[in-house]
């Protein structure tokens, strides 16, 4: 049987169920972003990067993941759930985010969505699985920042 695939994350409606397509390609939506997420609001995100809180002030906190650890490429990030928190600027180790009042403390931590999961996973070597706060895989990113 012939394979005929289409589609990807942002249309794949349009392909699914058409004759003769025997697979659609929506690989971003296992994980999302906040980018593609705005466009396909029925995919959850589900990937986050875990940072920490490294510094407080009256209207704002730094965190201990920048550009190294979260992609810039399609935007700014979100912080998870928070937001009234607006990401303002990815350093290349720490990100700039402003609230009023500032609900933190040093030490407290925030998942941060990233605006491009594919460039974010690119950046690292493995991807831990976390289900009801638990760790249930680790998947290793082969690929991660390779070109050969």
């Amino acid at each position: 049987m012939a394979v005929v695939t289409g589609a990807g994350t942002g249309t794949w409606e349009f392909v699914a169920g058409q004759d003769g397509v025997t697979e659609i390609q929506p690989g971003s939506f296992v994980l999302m972003d906040c980018a593609y997420h705005a466009v396909r609001p029925e995919f959850g995100c589900a990937l986050s990067i875990l940072a920490t809180v490294l510094s407080v002030r009256p209207r704002w906190y730094v965190l201990d993941a920048g550009s190294k650890a979260i992609s810039r490429d399609f935007g700014t990030p979100l912080i998870k759930g928070r937001p009234e928190e607006k990401v303002v600027k990815l350093a290349e180790e720490h990100t700039k985010v402003e609230a009023e009042p500032v609900p933190v403390k040093v030490g407290d931590r925030r998942e941060v969505i990233p605006a491009h999961c594919c460039a974010t996973m690119n950046l690292h070597r493995r991807c831990l699985a976390i289900r009801r706060g638990k760790v249930e895989a680790v998947w290793p990113i082969e690929a991660s920042g390779r070109y050969d």
